[in-house]
């Protein structure tokens, strides 16, 4: 198991705006939470490997409640996106809960990152899926007889 603590608090992943220009960008205030995301979790040692499958959870600590927790916890797996051979997409449990907390001060988001094993290759996933076989006892094609 992994953890790590980001201090402050939480940023919700914004939209991306278009520029006068014509050009899509980030916001600034995402970018900077996402890339303290991943020096945190690096300055604490997560290693992440390419090959396996994760579980997260993100305790929110708030001083006042926000309901905007699914994009809290899009930034902070755009966060991680940045580690090296990790992508979201290894995700493959997720519990996120918000706290509250007396003082600003005391805000922060923890994360807990856990190792759930070798990750399936998409290619897999991708002929049980065309064949529905997926979790099925018994071939999926023709339907067995029926003996009298």
């Amino acid at each position: 198991m992994m953890q790590f603590t980001i201090p402050g608090p939480a940023v919700a992943k914004q939209r991306a705006r278009r520029a006068p220009a014509g050009h899509w960008y980030t916001p600034e205030k995402t970018v900077a939470y996402e890339s303290q995301v991943a020096w945190e979790a690096q300055a604490a040692g997560v290693k992440l490997e390419s090959d396996r499958a994760y579980g997260i959870e993100v305790l929110v600590y708030v001083s006042r409640w926000r309901s905007d927790l699914d994009n809290v916890f899009k930034a902070i797996a755009d966060g991680l996106n940045q580690l090296p051979g990790f992508d979201d997409r290894q995700i493959t449990s997720l519990r996120v809960e918000q706290k509250g907390v007396r003082d600003g001060g005391e805000e922060r988001v923890e994360v807990t990152l856990e190792d759930r094993g070798p990750r399936r290759k998409e290619s897999d996933e991708r002929q049980e899926a065309s064949t529905g076989t997926q979790g099925s006892a018994r071939p999926r094609g023709r339907r067995p007889t029926r003996q009298p």
